[in-house]
């Protein structure tokens, strides 16, 4: 009787162990959770969670610890170039990755932290012994007027420091030639290109079968797309003679001189233009056209601007950039 009561007590206390396990378990998997959550959703702003972001995403690369740099992933942080790469984590995690136009190189640290396998950028003004880049969160009305900072690494040491990064001074000639990715991404770099199909052109090229080319465009259309003062209508100064030249679409109809100094920044391509292009060497898997806010002149269209342009329909006017999700033809359109 009493080994009886001794054994239900032991299968008893067995349960209650058991149970308290199982509840241990499902609250550090709860917590897991909420922490991975918290660090996705913040990880653009939050240096620390950044880094631990690196880590999460990172879990299928051998090697990993080799291109992790605190320091780098954090002033990669504070000059916000998190965002973008953020934006597209899924279309890049696990791939070999070309940015076509990568500036200074800076978001090569965003894209290593969404976990890409390799990431080569190519630009033909990148400045290998220079450490000053853009500082994003600081950014004013003219890209020409944003300020540049010191990083504190230069394109050649982040090449150097961060094994899975390449960065190369030139373009497609300069990269290596039996060199393909299995996808290339483009951040707005459309609008600036003066011979844009020889660059999608040569973004097909390098693409593997079924490899995809993702880009955001600036829409030159737009209310601020002429990239010049001011980009955001808090800054309007009505009595500056400069600015009277872009304001409320005046860009669309600028005097000789300016006109050919902005066509040798901005390609003036119209959204079916780059669409019926990009349908030539990719099939459109996704096409998001984002209307501007009212800080970038959304709202302030009116029935004397389309009189004056009625050239243009209101969704140029008012289309404010486009993320485009595109997959490689086995063969452009044309061939």
């Amino acid at each position: 009787m009493v080994l009886r009561k001794l054994r239900r007590q032991i299968r008893k206390g067995r349960r209650t162990v058991w149970k308290k396990w199982r509840q241990h378990r499902k609250d550090r998997q709860r917590a897991r959770r909420e922490r991975e959550k918290e660090i996705r959703r913040s990880f653009h702003n939050d240096p620390e969670a950044a880094c631990a972001a690196y880590y999460l995403f990172n879990t299928r690369s051998l090697g990993r610890w080799r291109s992790f740099d605190r320091d780098m992933i954090r002033r990669a942080v504070e000059f916000d170039y998190l965002n973008w790469p953020r934006k597209i984590a899924a279309d890049v995690q696990g791939k070999d990755m070309l940015d076509v136009g990568c500036g200074t190189g800076l978001h090569a640290i965003g894209f290593l932290v969404v976990g890409v396998k390799s990431y080569t950028g190519m630009d033909p003004l990148l400045e290998m012994d220079s450490d000053l880049g853009y500082n994003m969160r600081k950014q004013t009305s003219s890209r020409n007027n944003r300020p540049q900072e010191h990083f504190g690494w230069t394109a050649a040491e982040i090449q150097r420091r961060l094994p899975r990064v390449r960065l190369v001074p030139g373009t497609f000639e300069q990269v290596a030639p039996d060199k393909t990715f299995d996808v290339a991404v483009l951040h707005n770099v459309t609008e600036h290109l003066l011979h844009i199909e020889e660059v999608f052109k040569g973004v097909w090229r390098r693409l593997r079968p079924d490899g995809a080319c993702v880009f955001n465009h600036h829409n030159y259309y737009s209310w601020n797309g002429h990239h010049q003062p001011p980009k955001f209508v808090d800054e309007i100064s009505a009595d500056d003679p400069e600015q009277r030249k872009f304001l409320d679409w005046n860009h669309l109809d600028l005097e000789a001189e300016t006109a050919e100094v902005i066509s040798k920044e901005l390609n003036r391509i119209r959204l079916d233009e780059l669409r019926a292009l990009s349908e030539k060497y990719f099939t459109i898997e996704d096409w998001k056209e984002t209307p501007s806010d009212s800080r970038r002149g959304g709202g302030r269209l009116t029935d004397e601007i389309r009189r004056r342009f009625p050239q243009y329909s209101d969704r140029e006017f008012t289309t404010q950039n486009v993320l485009c999700r595109a997959r490689k033809r086995a063969v452009p359109l044309d061939q």
